[in-house]
C-alpha cells in the first residue's frame, strides 16, 4: 500500500509540472485546443492513477483519480475538467467491467468535472481556490462511497478522507511552489529585457511600447495603456488592444480611475470587473471588449510621477493585491528609464530646432552631442564627430591654448566664460575658417562634467561691419541689403533704419519711426543703459559688441535682442549704427536647454561618498512624509547618528580610510533600514552624521530599527584604537517619534533626535536612547 501511495504521489508531481509547462508552452495557442491539450493529459493522468489502484472491495477502489479531476479544473476550466472526466470513466469500465460501483464512480466524476471547474474560475486565490476543489471532491466522493460502503464505510471512509486530502494538500503544495518559481523567473526575465531595452533603444516611443509590452507579457494581459506625466498633465502616448499597437499624443482629462492611483501614489487593483468594476467612457469601453481584471500602476523617478501604465485583461482575477511586489520590484527601472529617455526626448526637440551650433563634449573635450545646426556650420557629420576632440573644429594656432584653458575648467568645474558671448575662429571640414560667437555651459551631475556650447556662424556680420567702416557709401549700400536690423543715430535720434530693422520693430512706414528717439523703442529699464552706450561709442570711438537689450515693437510686444554698437560718420556729423538682431528664439532655446540641464541637476539626490541619498533628498523626503503623516495621522520617526570620536580617527588613519570608514556604515545604515520595511530611507546628513527617515514608525520601531544598526556597526569591527568607548568604530545613536500636526514642522522632529544624539554622547556614546 505504501508503495502505491508513493506512485500516486509521483505522478500527481509529473501532472503538476506537465500543467505548468503546458501553461507556458500553450500560452499564444487557441483557448479551446490548450483546454482540450490539458484535458488529455489530465485523463492520462487520471488513467495512470488508476493503475496503482487499492482495491478496498471487490468493486470499490481507492486511488487519487479525483486529483486528475483537479488539476484539469485548474489548469483548464470545466472543459478540461469534463475531458478528464470523460477519460477516466471509459477506462474505469473498460478495464475494470460494468458494475453498480462503476456507474457511481462515473457519475461522480462527471459531478466533480463541474462543481471543481465552476470553482477555479469563481475563486482567484490559490490556496483558497484549492481547498474549496478538495472539499467538494471529498463532500461527493464520500456520498458516493457511503451507498457503495453501507458496511464497511465508517471504517474506510477516515483513509479515504485522508489519503485523498493528502494527495490534494500534497498538489496543491507542489504547484504553488512551481508557480512562485515561475512568477520569480518571469519577474527576473522582464527586469532584465527591460534594462537592455532601456540600454539600447534612443527613442521614447520604443522605450513605451517595450514597456507597456513586457508588463502585458509578465501578466498575459491584451490590452494596455501608457500615460507620461508633463507639466502637470497627462498625455496618452501609446494603447495596445489584442496585439494592435497605436501610438497616440494627445492630452487627456483626468477622469478615469486609474489616475486615482497617480494621485495617491500606489497601485489600484480592480481583480473581477463581474462583481466590481471602475467606471468611466474609457472602461466602459473596455468592459464591452472583454476586459474583466484591470491594474492601475503609477511610476515614479525619484519622488516625480513620470507614467501611469493601465493593464487589462480578459480573465477575470488576473491581477490581484499580491502582485504589488511585482510593481515595486520593477518601478524603479521603469520609472528612470521613463524620466531618461523624456528628458532626452526633449533636448533633443530643442537641440534640433535651433539654427545654431550646439555641441557638448565630456570632462576630456570628446565630442558627445553634435546637432543638425553644427553639422551645417562645420560639415561633418554626427557620426564623424562622435568620440573626436573638439579641436578637430578650430584651427591648429588655437588648439594649443584651448586644451590648456579646456582642462582648467574642468578641474575646476566653472571657467570665466560661461554665459558669456565669446568671438572664435572655427574650422570647417573643407579647411576654411570662419568666425564665430560662442555662449559656454559648463554642467556637472554626479561626478560627470558636460560643456554644452551654443555656437553662431557670424561671417556675414562681419563682413557687413568691415565693409561699413571701409566708405560710408558702400556702407549704406550694404545696410540695405543686410540681412541684419540696421539704424543709425545722431544725437539720440534715428536718422536711418534698413528694410530688416523696420520689419524687427513692425513698421509698414519709414517715417513711423525716423525722427524718434531710438529709447522710445527700448525697455523702461534699459534706456540708461542704451543711453550710456551711445555716448560712450560716440565719445571714445570704440565699438561695442555683442550685448543684449529688450525692444519694444510698434504693437507694443517685447523681444529680446542682441546688439552691436559702432560710431560711424553720418552726414558730416558723429554718427552711432547699431546693428541688431533678434535673438528671443535663442533665449528661448537657451531657457528649455536650461530646464532641461535643471532636470539632470535635481536627478542627483545621492551622496558623492557613500552613495545612500544626500541631505537635500532626505529633507525633501521628510517634508513628503510629514505631510502625508498629518493626513493619515500617523506617527513618523527619525534616526540620527553620529560615528564616536570620528576626529580622531581620521588622525589616526588617515582620511581615505576615514572615506571607507563612512562608506561601511552607511551601508551598515542602509541595511537598517532595508530590515525596517517600506519607506524606510537611509542618508548622509554632513560629515559623519547620518540619518534615517521611518514613516508609520513610533518610538518603539524606531528603537528597535537605531539598535539593529548599532549592532551592524560593531558587527562591522572596524579598528578605532583612539576611541574612549571601544577599541572599535561605534555610533552614538538619537531616536525621536511624533505625531505631526499642521501646527509643527519637520524641523521638531530633527531637534528632538539632535537633542536625544546629544544625550546619548552625554551618557556615554555607543548607545541609542529616544524619546517621542
Amino acid at each position: 500500500m505504501i508503495q502505491h501511495l508513493f506512485n500516486n504521489f509521483a505522478v500527481l508531481t509529473i501532472e503538476v509540472l506537465l500543467g505548468g509547462w503546458l501553461l507556458r508552452k500553450f500560452t499564444d495557442v487557441r483557448p479551446f485546443i490548450r483546454r482540450l491539450f490539458i484535458g488529455v493529459i489530465g485523463g492520462s493522468i487520471g488513467i495512470l492513477l488508476m493503475l496503482f489502484s487499492i482495491p478496498i472491495s471487490n468493486n470499490v477502489l481507492l486511488d487519487a483519480r479525483q486529483i486528475a479531476i483537479i488539476m484539469a479544473a485548474n489548469f483548464g476550466g470545466i472543459p478540461a475538467a469534463i475531458i478528464t472526466a470523460m477519460m477516466i470513466a471509459l477506462f474505469r469500465i473498460v478495464y475494470f467491467g460494468v458494475s453498480t460501483a462503476a456507474y457511481m464512480a462515473i457519475v461522480s466524476a462527471f459531478l466533480m468535472a463541474v462543481a471543481t471547474g465552476w470553482i477555479s474560475t469563481q475563486v482567484h486565490r490559490h490556496t483558497v481556490k484549492w481547498l474549496l476543489m478538495i472539499g467538494a471532491t471529498l463532500t461527493i466522493s464520500v456520498i458516493t462511497l457511503y451507498f457503495q460502503l453501507t458496511v464497511l464505510a465508517s471504517e474506510t471512509l477516515p483513509s479515504y478522507i485522508l489519503f485523498i486530502s493528502s494527495c490534494g494538500i500534497y498538489s496543491m503544495l507542489v504547484l504553488g511552489l512551481q508557480q512562485r518559481v515561475n512568477e520569480e523567473h518571469r519577474i527576473k526575465s522582464a527586469f532584465t529585457s527591460l534594462a537592455s531595452a532601456y540600454y539600447e533603444t534612443t527613442d521614447a516611443s520604443e522605450i513605451y511600447a517595450v514597456t507597456l509590452k513586457r508588463l502585458m507579457e509578465l501578466f498575459g494581459a491584451e490590452f494596455g495603456t501608457i500615460f507620461i506625466v508633463q507639466q502637470g498633465q497627462m498625455m496618452l502616448a501609446l494603447r495596445v488592444a489584442n496585439g494592435e499597437y497605436e501610438h497616440v499624443k494627445r492630452v487627456v482629462p483626468d477622469e478615469t480611475e486609474g489616475f486615482d492611483a497617480l494621485r495617491i501614489g500606489k497601485s489600484a487593483f480592480h481583480s473581477d470587473w463581474n462583481r466590481h468594476r471602475p467606471h468611466s467612457q474609457i472602461e466602459d469601453e473596455l468592459y464591452r471588449q472583454g476586459v474583466r481584471s484591470s491594474v492601475h500602476i503609477p511610476f515614479y523617478h525619484g519622488d516625480k510621477a513620470v507614467a501611469l501604465v493601465n493593464i487589462g485583461a480578459t480573465k477575470p482575477g488576473t491581477f490581484t493585491e499580491s502582485d504589488q511586489t511585482v510593481f515595486t520590484f520593477l518601478n524603479p527601472l521603469i520609472g528612470m528609464g521613463i524620466a531618461h529617455k523624456n528628458a532626452e526626448a526633449n533636448f533633443e526637440i530643442v537641440s534640433e530646432a535651433t539654427s545654431d551650433a550646439i555641441v557638448i563634449a565630456d570632462e576630456s573635450g570628446r565630442i558627445i552631442h553634435w546637432n543638425r545646426g553644427a553639422e551645417r556650420m562645420f560639415g561633418y557629420t554626427p557620426e564623424e564627430t562622435a568620440g573626436q576632440s573638439l579641436t578637430m573644429i578650430m584651427p591648429e594656432r588655437f588648439r594649443q591654448a584651448h586644451t590648456a584653458g579646456y582642462e582648467r575648467a574642468a578641474a575646476a568645474g566653472t571657467s570665466k566664460l560661461m554665459n558669456q558671448l565669446v568671438e572664435m575662429v572655427g574650422l570647417r571640414k573643407n579647411g576654411t575658417e570662419f568666425p564665430l560667437e560662442l555662449t559656454l555651459n559648463i554642467h556637472g551631475s554626479a561626478g560627470f562634467i558636460l560643456f554644452i556650447g551654443i555656437l553662431r556662424d557670424v561671417t556675414a556680420r562681419k563682413l557687413v561691419e568691415k565693409e561699413l567702416r571701409e566708405s560710408e557709401l558702400r556702407h549704406r549700400r550694404l545696410i540695405e541689403l543686410s540681412p541684419e536690423a540696421i539704424v543709425v543715430v545722431t544725437a539720440g535720434r534715428i536718422g536711418f533704419v534698413n528694410a530688416q530693422a523696420m520689419r524687427l520693430i513692425g513698421a509698414s512706414d519709414e517715417n513711423e519711426i525716423i525722427g524718434r528717439e531710438v529709447v522710445d523703442f527700448v525697455h523702461e529699464e534699459d534706456r540708461d543703459k542704451v543711453r550710456y552706450a551711445l555716448q560712450f561709442v560716440t565719445l571714445e570711438s570704440d565699438p561695442l559688441e555683442n550685448w543684449e537689450s529688450r525692444y519694444i515693437r510698434i504693437d507694443g510686444s517685447l523681444i529680446d535682442v542682441e546688439l552691436s554698437v559702432a560710431a560711424i560718420p553720418y552726414h558730416d556729423q558723429v554718427g552711432v549704427m547699431l546693428i541688431v538682431r533678434d535673438v528671443t528664439e535663442r533665449k528661448l532655446a537657451q531657457l528649455k536647454l536650461e530646464e532641461a540641464n535643471q532636470l539632470l541637476t535635481d536627478l542627483a539626490v545621492r551622496d558623492g561618498l557613500t552613495g545612500i541619498a544626500n541631505r537635500r533628498h532626505f529633507e525633501h523626503m521628510l517634508k513628503d512624509a510629514w505631510e502625508l503623516a498629518i493626513q493619515d495621522r500617523t506617527p513618523i520617526a527619525i534616526i540620527l547618528s553620529d560615528i564616536d570620536f570620528f576626529k580622531n580617527f581620521n588622525d589616526t588613519y588617515g582620511h581615505p580610510e576615514g572615506d571607507q570608514c563612512l562608506k561601511q556604515v552607511a551601508q551598515a545604515l542602509e541595511h537598517a533600514a532595508a530590515e525596517a520595511g517600506k519607506g524606510a530611507l537611509a542618508a548622509r546628513y554632513g560629515g559623519e552624521e547620518f540619518v534615517m527617515l521611518l514613516p508609520r514608525a513610533g518610538l518603539e520601531a524606531a528603537l528597535r530599527t537605531a539598535a539593529f544598526y548599532r549592532s551592524g556597526v560593531e558587527e562591522l569591527a572596524i579598528p578605532h584604537a583612539k576611541s574612549n568607548v571601544s577599541d572599535q568604530v561605534t555610533v552614538s545613536i538619537g531616536a525621536a517619534s511624533l505625531h505631526p500636526t499642521p501646527d509643527r514642522d519637520p524641523g521638531d522632529l530633527v531637534d528632538l533626535a539632535d537633542r536625544m544624539l546629544y544625550r546619548a554622547k552625554q551618557e556615554g556614546r555607543n548607545q541609542v536612547v529616544g524619546a517621542e
